[in-house]
Order: structure tokens, then C-alpha cells, then sequence
């Protein structure tokens, strides 16, 4: 599905090591229909397994990165970087998108241009792939109220968002110094500047193996305590701004 023009959608896959479940995963976003274009860049983050094989499996209908070992966060960077479509997406690697995510997302933000991103709730499944359960994530469509809600904990699964490229550079991308957490840091940016739109349909199946990053309870709570420390002096150095 990947055209010679400009596409109107680029997905953005950062994979390390994830040969059981990378074939399903783009298989699933190179599924997707009802939208205009798509570009799927898929960015190897130093894999050693069957990984880079499996990939070339896709040939043309996908554009490789390889890089040595660098994180998520660097991974994703470089992928929406490059990307050439003006709406990005990313999905990880044992994740799949549900049918027609993609064009719900897209006809939603097309709509409501003054969006920087709008995210969905979520199916979770097992290794195998059945489903569990399914998690409707909260959302407040006052900006102030949603940031405060945020605060309390991250309830945005970034495979569930689509966000507008320019809004995204234009707020730095995301930390690669924070190993966990970049997502979070991610969307409290964001909402300090811009709106941020919400489909309430589940359209992601976020797949729960045991060894996802965010299954250590003693780092997830570490990096959310630093990113909601960081927010908060951001707060203060606007407050002092404004006093000036």
C-alpha cells in the first residue's frame, strides 16, 4: 500500500528482537483500508534473531532502518523523522492493529484539524493472541481536566494514537533518556499545548506476553514518578513566566 507520492498516513514500527509476533504485527497495519495512502517504516532497532529475515518478507511494501541498539524512544524518533505522511502512528512490535483503525483515526482527525492527536481504547491479549479483556480508557475533552486526570497515571497505550507530525517535532519528539515512561512524558507535552481527541471504540489489540517492558512494577514507578516530577517543574517555570 506504500505509494511513490506522498502518503497520507505513515505507522511507525520500532522492533528489537521480536520474531514471534513481527510478522502479525505489520501484517496487521498493511491490512488496514479506507484510507487515501500509507507508508509503514519499520525501524530495527539492533535486532539479533529472525527478525531482519522475517521483514524482508514484506519486500517493497515496507521500508526497513536498521541501527545498533538504541532504545524505543530513539527508534520511534528516527522513524517519525523520516516519515513522509503529515498524520504518524506507531505500533509496537507484538501489538496488532484491529481492522479499520487506521481509517476511523484518520477520517476523525481530518475532521477536527486543531487536533494534535486523538488515542482509542483497547483490546488486551494473551501470547497466543485470544483476547481477555478490554479496556476503555478514560477521557475529559477539557483539555485542563484531561491533563489533570493524566497526572494521575497513564492510561494512553501508544499503539491506540494517532498524532500529527508537526505537532510532535514541534514538541521535541520523544526523551530517549527516559527508558520507560517516554510515552507518558510524551502526551503531558503535548496536552501543555495542544487539544487532544479521543474514538471510545477499542482498536488496538495490546498483546500482554510477561515480558513486556511495562510488566516491572519498581521501574514503571520510578519513570511515571519522573515524568509527573518533570511536569511539574515545567508548571512552575510557566507560572514564574507569567508572573514576569
Amino acid at each position: 500500500m506504500t505509494e511513490s507520492g506522498n502518503p497520507a498516513i505513515s505507522v511507525v514500527v520500532p522492533v528489537h528482537n521480536h520474531e514471534r509476533y513481527i510478522y502479525e504485527c505489520v501484517d496487521s497495519v498493511l491490512a488496514q483500508d479506507g484510507i487515501p495512502s500509507l507508508e509503514v517504516v519499520v525501524v530495527d532497532d539492533g535486532s539479533t534473531d529472525r527478525t531482519p529475515r522475517i521483514l524482508r518478507a514484506f519486500g517493497r511494501r515496507i521500508r526497513v532502518i536498521r541501527q545498533s541498539r538504541a532504545g524505543t524512544a530513539a527508534a520511534l524518533n528516527r522513524g517519525f523523522q523520516t516519515a513522509r505522511a503529515p498524520y504518524v502512528c506507531w505500533l509496537s512490535s507484538d501489538d496488532r492493529f484491529e481492522p479499520g483503525k487506521l481509517s476511523a483515526q484518520w477520517q476523525y482527525m481530518t475532521a477536527h484539524p486543531h487536533l494534535a492527536m486523538c488515542y482509542t481504547s483497547f483490546h488486551v491479549i494473551d501470547r497466543h493472541g485470544v483476547r481477555s479483556y478490554t479496556v476503555q480508557s478514560p477521557y475529559d475533552p477539557d483539555r485542563n481536566r484531561l491533563y489533570t486526570l493524566l497526572l494521575g497515571g497513564c492510561f494512553i497505550n501508544g499503539s491506540t494514537v494517532m498524532m500529527r507530525k508537526d505537532a510532535f517535532l514541534e514538541i521535541g519528539g520523544l526523551d530517549p533518556a527516559l527508558v520507560q515512561g517516554h510515552d507518558y512524558d510524551l502526551w503531558l507535552r503535548l496536552l501543555e499545548q495542544y487539544d487532544i481527541g479521543f474514538l471510545p471504540e477499542p482498536l488496538l489489540s495490546y498483546r500482554w506476553h510477561g515480558a513486556n517492558m511495562s510488566a516491572d512494577p519498581v521501574a514503571n514507578q520510578y519513570y511515571s514518578g519522573l515524568v509527573i516530577q518533570r511536569a511539574a517543574r515545567r508548571r512552575q517555570s510557566r507560572a514564574g513566566g507569567d508572573r514576569s
